[in-house]
């Protein structure tokens, strides 16, 4: 059976359901839309978990080629140093249906 996701976590899938997302612009928008402060580490804790789901991936930019490569989470890293994006499942779990085929 499939765990139920919070509105923290629905949030955050949506908002990185169009786009790579920083961990600042996540936190940014899940604060605007729950209406209180949410710190960056519980959105770090979030995107881990979504992770593990298959919901979403990390990545990193790469400036020398303008391209996003798949890095995995350092858990000792800084989280800013990541980009984040749905995966089709997390799209599709959202209603954001990923583009082409």
């Amino acid at each position: 059976m499939t765990k139920a996701l919070s509105k923290l976590e629905i949030i955050v899938l949506e908002w990185v359901s169009a786009d790579y997302e920083t961990l600042s612009s996540i936190e940014e928008s899940a604060t605007r839309s729950l209406g209180r402060e949410v710190p960056g580490d519980e959105i770090r804790e979030v995107l881990v978990q979504l992770q593990q789901r298959g919901l979403v991936e990390s990545y990193s930019y790469d400036r020398s080629t303008g391209r996003y490569l798949e890095k995995p989470v350092d858990p000792n890293g800084p989280a800013e140093s990541y980009c984040w994006l749905a995966t089709q499942a997390g799209q599709r779990l959202v209603g954001m249906e990923p583009d082409g085929p």
